[in-house]
This record gives C-alpha cells, structure tokens and sequence, in this order.
C-alpha cells in the first residue's frame, strides 16, 4: 500500500506515518520543515520526505493521501488530489478506516490533561498484556512511542477537538466513535476554531451522544461544563474527581518533597491508595481517569496500582531537566492558564521555600488571545519571578484582539513580581545567567513550543561556561 502524507512534520501526522509503517505500508510525505519533536519521529521511520509542497511529491498509483489540517486551499498537493480525484482522507479518518475500526474504541478527550491520560491507559492495558493500540499526542515515557497498530480488541485515541482539515471543519475526534469515552477537565479552549464556549460546549455535547448505551463514559465531573455535557447522556457515567457525589472520589492527595505524590480513591465498594512518582499532584485526577477504565475492564486493582506506580508520564510534562546544589530545572508543555497555574501550583507544594523562577513563552492560540489575558496574568502569579518571551514586536500594528505582554508584564509588576520582557531566546538565556544560585531556585520553562532551544539548553547548564553564581 502507498500513502503519502501532505503535511506530514505534525504530531499526530507523524505518528500516523509510523502506523501505517508498522503495518508495511510504503510511506511518503512533504512539509515545509522537519523540526522536532516530529522530525525526531520521522527520522527514525522508513519514510520518503520531500521539503516543501509539489504535485511531483505524491507518487504514481498512490492508494491513499492524508491531509493534514495546515494543509489549505491552494496547496498544490491538495489541488492535485482533488484536480486527479485522488483517493484521500484527513489524519482522523485514516486512523478509524485503517486502525481502530473494529476495536473498542477508548478516547480521552477534554481540555487538561488528555495526552497524560490516554498514555497512562495505554500503559495500563500494556501492562495488564491487552497489547492495545494507541495513538497519542505526546511521546510516552514508558512505552516505545506514542502509536502502536497493536494486536488486542482495545484501541486507545488522545482525542482533539480542533478542526479536521479543509473540507471538514468538524472536531477530529467525531472521527474516533468512541465505546470508552474520557471527558478530562473541560474550559473554553482554542478560542481561535470555537468562537465562544457554547460552541465549544456543544462539540463535547455532540461526542457525548456517540458513546453507545453500552458503553461508558468516565467524566471528572467536578467541572461544570463537563456535568453540563454529559447530564442527558444515554450511556453510563462513572465521575470521578474531589465531590463526594462522584462514583470515584480522590482524597488525601499528598506531594512528596522534590516530586511524586500519594493519592487515595474510594467508591461505594472499596478504598484503594496509590503512589506516583509523577511531579504535578494534578496528575492524580489523569490517573484516576484511567483507573475507572482499567476497573470497568476488570484490571485487578494489583495491575493497576503497580501500573500508577511505574508510570513517568509524558515528556515535556513539569520534567526536571537539571539539578545544580539544591536548584531545580523543568520544562512543562503550557498551553492554558489554568494548566499553567496547577502546574506552578504543584512546584510551590514540592518546593516551598525554594524561589520560583518561570520562563514562560504564551504561543499557544489560546493565550495568544486577549481574551485569556487577566487569567495569565492570575496564572502567573503562582511565580516569584518572570520572564516572558516576547512574542510580538513591539513596533507592529497589534491586533486588537491579541494579548499584550506589556500589558501582562505591568500587572505582574504591581503584584510585587519581578518581571522581565525577552525579546528572544538569548534575552532569556541573560535572565537565567544572571539568577543568584547561592540562594535555592526552581526555574521552569513553560511553552506548548520549541521555546528557541531553552529546554535542551537547561538540561546541559554548566554554571562555570556559562558564569552562574551559585
């Protein structure tokens, strides 16, 4: 089978690419660049790439093209496949046609903490010997990758609810079907696709009513618009979360010093106590998502707990990248403020009396926004000190409804923060140069981007090079 990829360097396209690999297809794809984390996958895949855009890239008797949603009108591979009537599906309904269909079909869908928990079911059901499949958005750290064609009845999906591609402006994760369907925390989000939250609400609301009377849904109900989507639901709803109302009720979540913590979840017929070795006590609720479905599959509770106690996570999830004495160095993939602020919230618990240093760098769509900016700004407040990477210039025309970080950057201010305006990626490198180490710090480095190499620059630190005072 030939398939070729339009607009392949994307997360999801790339991992797609590596299933159909996995299955012997022979694969092609053309981007504009090759950059990580996908190019890293891609690299490691016996897949024929072609820089830039070409109706000469698609090959001859090609069985299948997948557009990504980059890809737009005007594109001339889109023109050619549409021009020679080309087969051709958008990523998500490659994946269902091609990999799920016929499986139980588990999607974890929501707002916070999707990739976290669709990794960890995958974990669980691979540990439990259900050899799954999955395809997830982020790189696991305890499983090979983040996509397997698996060899088991259960597929499990990380569904997005961002647009599909140019000739469906839908929700990817319509295209799942789910049998198993995880609601995580649900808020307004992509503010750029959904142009207010009752647009946003209704997508959720129209997945809901796919889940079949015989599935499940598992919902972290403590959130209204998650109770708001599935009240009326014609299938069974296992909630989970704080409120005692819940099926399963989290309690006790207590942080260890330096990362990991313990949780305890009860329902009507057993309590069960859980250790993680996870940074971020939010990760108890991603965690207890995927218990309730591990607990709906009859995984005894022994597989599970061992199950919560080796799994690491996702990469780029509040990772400590660098210690040096007694300062600490992460990364966190930020893309909502309130992610954002559990994520601060969780290194304060870990680090109480150690200063809280953080690198942000708000490109996602939704903090790019005005509308998000006093929830930034509130966000950021969880930080001693912060240094905001300048996205904008500040001599171009702004666009009324994009965020401004002078404007972040004075209200930190007032706040008693100190704050600082990085025009690039050596203007946060001065800031880090100049911190006082002699005094214990925790910096993190916050973006859902490449964030000009900053990560990989932390995790390699010499004080002496680069004249740290510590």
């Amino acid at each position: 089978m030939k398939v070729h990829f339009t607009g392949i360097a994307g997360s999801g396209m790339s991992s797609l690419a590596g299933l159909f690999c996995a299955r012997g297809a022979r694969v092609s794809g053309s981007d504009t660049g090759f950059y990580p984390p996908a190019g890293e996958v891609l690299a490691a895949l016996p897949v024929h790439l072609h820089k830039g855009f070409s109706e000469s890239h698609i090959p001859n008797e090609v069985d299948l093209c997948v557009v990504g949603n980059i890809v737009s009108r005007g594109n001339p591979e889109a023109e050619c496949l549409l021009n020679h009537h080309l087969p051709y599906a958008s990523m998500p309904e490659a994946l269902y046609s091609h990999f799920i269909r016929g499986n139980r079909s588990i999607v974890v869908a929501g707002t916070h903490g999707k990739t976290t928990t669709s990794a960890f079911i995958a974990f669980l059901l691979t540990r439990a010997d259900r050899n799954p499949g999955y395809f997830i958005g982020g790189r696991p750290l305890d499983l090979p990758h983040g996509y397997r064609p698996g060899s088991g009845n259960d597929f499990v999906s990380e569904g997005d609810e961002y647009e599909t591609a140019f000739f469906d402006r839908s929700s990817k994760f319509f295209k799942y079907h789910p049998d198993i369907l995880v609601l995580t925390p649900l808020e307004y989000d992509h503010i750029d696709f959904f142009p207010d939250p009752a647009s946003y609400r209704a997508a959720f609301s129209n997945l809901v009513n796919q889940v079949p009377s015989a599935g499940l849904i598992v919902n972290c109900s403590d959130f209204p618009m998650n109770r708001q989507v599935a009240d009326n639901a014609f299938t069974p709803v296992t909630g989970y979360g704080f409120n005692t109302g819940n099926q399963l009720t989290m309690e006790d979540v207590a942080c260890h010093s330096g990362g990991g913590f313990s949780f305890v979840l009860s329902t009507k017929e057993q309590l069960m106590r859980f250790e993680s070795p996870m940074s971020g006590t939010y990760n108890a609720g991603n965690l207890a998502a995927g218990i309730a479905v591990g607990l709906h599959l009859g995984i005894p509770v022994s597989v599970i707990r061992e199950a919560v106690a080796a799994f690491r996570g996702v990469a780029r999830r509040l990772r400590r990248l660098r210690t040096i004495g007694d300062s600490h160095f992460y990364e966190d993939f930020a893309h909502h403020p309130t992610s954002l602020a559990h994520m601060l919230e969780s290194l304060r618990q870990m680090y109480p009396t150690h200063r809280l240093v953080c690198l942000v760098e708000p490109r996602s769509r939704s903090l790019r926004r005005r509308d998000f900016q006093e929830r930034l700004v509130e966000s950021l407040y969880g930080a001693d000190e912060v240094v905001i990477r300048r996205l904008s210039l500040p001599h171009r025309a702004r666009d009324a409804r994009e965020m401004d970080e002078s404007e972040v950057a004075a209200a930190l201010r007032r706040s008693g923060r100190k704050v600082t305006l990085a025009v690039d990626g050596e203007a946060v490198r001065r800031s880090v140069r100049a911190l006082d180490l002699s005094r214990p710090v925790v910096v993190v480095a916050a973006s859902n981007g490449a964030f000009d190499g900053i990560p990989s620059w932390l995790a390699e630190l010499d004080p002496e090079n680069e004249g740290l005072h510590t």
